[in-house]
């Protein structure tokens, strides 16, 4: 984990269609349980091996190099890279959790 994805976490955590399913007290739960739990890696000097349509998700693919983990997203400018970078869906990811 790096501090790009908790921010991102907890304002995905704010938009009203999630809220309306989680409250402000279970959102904050959550993070403190990541922040907590996670391995936390720095990325800063990291290149990644290859690049995002859009940059701002680079930092999700250094991240990735770094920690030697596949991402899970939901996001079509990651899920392009497939091909390069080790990438499902989400539903693709539970789908091997009930697998194994």
């Amino acid at each position: 984990m790096c501090e790009e994805p908790v921010s991102e976490l907890e304002r995905t955590l704010r938009y009203s269609k999630i809220a309306s399913v989680i409250t402000a007290t279970e959102s904050a739960a959550v993070i403190l349980l990541l922040c907590h739990f996670a391995t936390w890696l720095s990325i800063q000097d990291v290149e990644p091996v290859v690049h995002s349509r859009d940059a701002n998700d680079d930092y999700l693919i250094a991240l990735a190099q770094v920690s030697r983990l596949n991402l899970v997203s939901g996001d079509d400018d990651l899920l392009a890279l497939a091909n390069h970078i080790p990438v499902s869906t989400p539903a693709r990811f539970l789908g091997l959790l009930h697998m194994g």
